[in-house]
């Protein structure tokens, strides 16, 4: 009897500690979001930086703090256009090429040319199998020679997939974009990332909002 007691009482504590571990990991992983949404702001109100190295100074959070393999932000110029501005992790002949692409506001909704999904108010997903970029930009991406790759499971991320976090002023224009290209562990990122890097793109547009004032 005392055998099959301290039995159980060991796959209790198993249990015990599988939920205070994951509860641990969720609560931590939110605290890091949290402190790096409170690095973008302090970062925001800092005169001394400029716009751009603002911007870059945020890519490098959000790629450290959410295992982003690639990520990049794009403004919109005084002519109306959209241009990459800034990112992280892309490989040099990628990014030379991305430079070099403009996009119009239509781009970023009901583009036949650029087809993706709107899965809130600000995000929008793009995935490999819908083909959402002309073949003319296959060059833009870090691993072209993997472009139509088959997804094995739903959570994987394959190349080709990007997700596009709008960036909106106050009055709802469109001023810019956060791209994510690629992830480290290989996953399409969670709800709970995408609400973060939603979060940082409204601190970046009241700096953008604020530097037009």
């Amino acid at each position: 009897m005392a055998k099959n007691q301290d039995a159980q009482l060991s796959h209790e504590k198993i249990k015990w500690k599988m939920k205070y571990d994951y509860m641990h990991a969720q609560m931590d992983r939110v605290h890091k979001g949290l402190e790096g949404i409170q690095n973008i702001i302090g970062l925001a109100e800092r005169h001394d930086l400029d716009t751009l190295l603002f911007l870059q100074q945020s890519v490098n959070i959000m790629a450290a703090l959410f295992k982003l393999k690639a990520v990049t932000i794009g403004l919109r110029g005084h002519d109306g256009k959209y241009r990459y501005e800034v990112m992280s992790g892309l490989r040099d002949e990628a990014w030379k090429f991305q430079r070099s692409v403009v996009y119009k506001e239509a781009d970023f909704s009901d583009s036949p040319q650029y087809k993706g999904e709107m899965i809130s108010k600000l995000t929008k997903i793009y995935l490999a199998e819908d083909k959402p970029f002309p073949e003319a930009e296959k060059e833009a991406y870090n691993r072209p020679l993997l472009l139509g790759i088959k997804r094995r499971s739903p959570e994987d991320w394959i190349e080709g997939d990007y997700l596009d976090v709008h960036i909106r002023g106050s009055n709802g224009s469109l001023l810019g974009w956060i791209e994510v290209m690629g992830t480290n562990d290989g996953k399409i990122p969670d709800v709970t990332t995408v609400k973060f890097l939603e979060t940082f793109s409204v601190a970046i547009a009241k700096r953008i909002d604020a530097k037009k004032l």
